[in-house]
């Protein structure tokens, strides 16, 4: 079991991009990142301010001027997955670990819809069954950012789509370990 949470511990919480550095879009680097076996794949990636866009296919935000060190600081750590997953280990030992890994499929899916979603005129309806779910499975910040945008805060939506982030790649991350830890794999 030590050997799987090691293997899960070496993929890391973020990626930091400075975009100048490659010669020239599409970015090679980022898309070997993007293109590791999941879930290495889907691991959060932002871009330090140089980058033209917000966010793309490649990464996922953009950080503040790095001349401002106590920005820089408070938007990687709003990034952070640390106890993101104790209100799903709770529930998992309520109802089941197998009832709440079919739970936690479902919204996965429901959730890359709804972060693609951002991109044009959110669904409030489905926000707000976001906003619920996440609730429910502990996610505080996620489900209050949703809220916010089944309410038509459109300012939200990168916060929306980070929260987002961080919960989908945390519950991948988890899920590949538990993966690990019952084929022996390691």
């Amino acid at each position: 079991m030590a050997e799987v949470l090691a293997h899960a511990q070496q993929l890391p919480d973020l990626v930091v991009v400075d975009p100048a550095l490659e010669a020239s879009a599409p970015y090679p680097i980022l898309q070997a990142l993007r293109g590791l076996p999941w879930p290495g794949g889907g691991m959060p990636m932002v871009a330090l301010s140089t980058a033209t866009v917000d966010h793309n296919d490649l990464f996922d935000a953009v950080l503040p001027d790095i001349a401002d060190p106590t920005g820089m600081a408070v938007a990687i750590m709003a990034w952070s997955p640390i106890g993101l997953l104790d209100g799903i280990t709770r529930l998992a030992g309520v109802f089941g670990e197998r009832e709440i890994d079919a739970l936690v499929v479902r919204f996965r899916r429901q959730l890359a819809g709804a972060i693609a979603a951002l991109d044009t005129i959110p669904d409030p309806i489905a926000a707000h069954q976001i906003a619920g779910i996440a609730g429910t499975l502990g996610f505080s910040r996620l489900g209050q950012s949703w809220l916010a945008v089944s309410e038509g805060d459109m300012a939200m939506c990168a916060s929306a789509r980070r929260e987002a982030r961080v919960a989908d790649y945390a519950l991948a991350r988890a899920a590949h370990a538990r993966r690990l830890l019952r084929s022996g794999s390691g």
